[in-house]
């Protein structure tokens, strides 16, 4: 403890100069070197790393690593790794993974693995990122789901878009699809045909019916 001890209401600060600024929240725990120094009314925040949230108002978000959430301006976001959601804004936001959504702004993102969503620099919201360095080609955008390592939206401002896996990816299986299949029926596509067939086999009539040449 440095002997700025905080003011506010049900408020724990540990480590130097570490929520040294608050005025008037309340409920918040901050431990770490730095961690929450420039908060100044917010509530309801839990920081734990060393310069974690270091923004005046933010409330009811959780910033486990170091700089997470650095610049978090919003409520209800969670950014736990290190630099997780560091220069990001916004509310209801969930960063997991180092440097998750480091520049994401807007509302309802989710990122999860290294770097996911790292690119994303401007506005968009509700967005889910899945996967080392998953969308991180995006610059604005929403309603987008991206999974798999480094796979990337069809374009930097791709809204309404869901991508499954990178490049390398050269076949799509989806087992127990029931679309005008039987319980336990496949859906596979090799790089030339869709099939959706049995895992033991399918009858003659079904196997022509379900054949998709692209």
């Amino acid at each position: 403890l440095d002997g700025n001890y905080p003011t506010g209401t049900d408020n724990v600060a540990l480590g130097d100069t570490a929520f040294d600024s608050v005025t008037s929240g309340s409920d918040n725990t901050v431990i770490g070197s730095g961690a929450g120094t420039a908060v100044t009314t917010g509530q309801q925040n839990t920081v734990v790393g060393s310069t974690a949230l270091n923004t005046g108002n933010a409330t009811g978000n959780t910033a486990i690593g170091f700089r997470a959430l650095r610049a978090i301006t919003g409520a209800n976001n969670v950014g736990i790794g290190r630099s997780a959601g560091h220069d990001a804004s916004g509310g209801q936001n969930t960063f997991v993974g180092g440097s998750a959504g480091y520049y994401i702004n807007g509302t309802n993102n989710v990122a999860v693995g290294y770097q996911a969503g790292n690119g994303f620099g401007t506005t968009g919201s509700s967005n889910i990122f899945m996967g080392f360095r998953a969308g991180d080609n995006i610059t604005n955008g929403s309603n987008n789901i991206i999974i798999g390592t480094s796979a990337d939206a069809s374009s930097a401002t791709a809204s309404n878009e869901i991508t499954l896996g990178d490049t390398n990816i050269t076949s799509l299986r989806i087992p127990g699809l029931q679309s005008g299949a039987s319980s336990g029926d496949v859906l596979t596509y090799d790089g030339t045909d869709i099939t959706l067939s049995a895992p033991t086999g399918v009858s003659a009539g079904f196997s022509i019916a379900m054949a998709i040449a692209l």
